[in-house]
């Protein structure tokens, strides 16, 4: 029961991100409903799956960055404990638990370790910045280019840099807008 009242919020939480982020998408008129219905469906399918997607990539990035902040730790602490235990019996068991853990991982957790660093997370634009972007497309859908003054005003009042105001416009041109013909 709680499985299904998850899986119902997150279709509604699907929806609602589809009806305030996504302008409608001319759809030919000649689809029947069950067509309509069906696309619709996997539209909305698409979305929990990428959604999904999504979720498992950053639990596994979460889970490397764990792991190399373990290794590390690991690392310091053994290095910590040689001199306490320098000519010591111990000294040398750390020093092979030292060699052993570099050969068998160091590699990849160097490897892991510039993956995470370099690992760029797209961040989204804030909801009240794509509001106001919306809003001025939907306002001037007919020609939604704005002018150099336009975007500086739309950056200002959605208080984003300006080169974003126009990737956004750019992407939403590419995405979802027709000419009229």
């Amino acid at each position: 029961v709680d499985e299904a009242a998850e899986e119902d919020e997150v279709d509604e939480a699907a929806e609602e991100e589809m009806r305030l982020h996504v302008p409608r998408l001319d759809v030919p008129h000649h689809l029947s409903a069950s067509e309509l219905s069906l696309l619709d469906d996997a539209v909305h399918t698409l979305i929990l799956v990428l959604r999904r997607r999504r979720e498992r990539a950053d639990h596994f990035y979460a889970t490397m960055q764990e792991f190399v902040n373990e290794y590390t730790a690991l690392q310091q602490d053994l290095s910590s404990a040689e001199p306490l235990l320098k000519g010591s019996h111990l000294s040398n068991k750390i020093q092979q638990m030292k060699e052993t853990v570099k050969r068998k991982y160091g590699t990849k957790v160097q490897e892991l370790q510039k993956e995470c660093v370099n690992k760029r997370r797209r961040a989204n634009l804030p909801k009240s910045a794509v509001g106001v972007m919306e809003k001025w497309f939907r306002d001037n859908r007919d020609n939604p280019y704005p002018s150099e003054e336009q975007k500086r005003l739309l950056a200002v009042n959605a208080n984003i840099k300006e080169d974003q105001v126009s990737n956004w416009f750019v992407n939403v041109r590419k995405r979802y807008w027709r000419p009229a013909t």
